[in-house]
């Protein structure tokens, strides 16, 4: 996981640190709920595929998924900044807020995945593809690029809201680490 700003207001640093370190994890739970998704498909229609016999696989490149794990966790922040903020009583009191965030985040990471196979069901195949495929091999990176346009679209708020916190930038010449540009 690349820790970043991915939008105006992204300033929970031990929250991107706690996902940076979860990231094999993440990146686990994708796979393996597109590998899931996937199989169930092929036995729904008693048809095994090539890209299923490829799978599973003892290992793959994370740079395959990095953009898709990235964008979901951005959105989590995104979506629960509100939430995460230190001083507020904790989801879970008995927790500590590692804990709970670790939680929080795993948890919203496995619905956020469910929403987004149902939504666009070729994401699971894509995965797949990426994953087996990988750069520079053109079935993988075509893959990728689908997967990229899609989180575009997708989650377009963090795309709005880095513009805002772009176009201020630039304006003042100043960039989010404090350097010109």
């Amino acid at each position: 996981m690349i820790i970043g700003v991915s939008f105006d207001g992204d300033i929970f640093e031990d929250v991107k640190q706690i996902q940076h370190d979860l990231y094999g994890q993440g990146l686990e739970r994708i796979y393996r709920s597109a590998k899931v998704r996937y199989r169930q498909a092929e036995r729904i229609l008693q048809q095994d595929t090539e890209l299923g016999s490829q799978h599973p696989m003892s290992s793959f490149d994370h740079r395959t998924l990095q953009w898709l794990h990235d964008q979901v966790a951005a959105f989590f922040r995104y979506s629960y900044g509100d939430r995460l903020h230190p001083e507020l009583p904790g989801i879970n009191e008995d927790l500590s807020r590692e804990a709970s965030i670790t939680r929080l985040w795993l948890s919203f990471l496995h619905e956020e995945l469910e929403r987004l196979f149902e939504d666009y069901p070729d994401l699971v195949r894509l995965v797949l593809e990426a994953t087996a495929y990988p750069n520079p091999d053109p079935v993988g990176c075509e893959a990728e690029d689908n997967i990229f346009c899609f989180l575009r679209q997708r989650y377009s708020v963090l795309n709005e809201a880095k513009s805002t916190t772009d176009n201020q930038n630039s304006e003042t010449g100043r960039t989010e680490r404090g350097g010109t540009l």
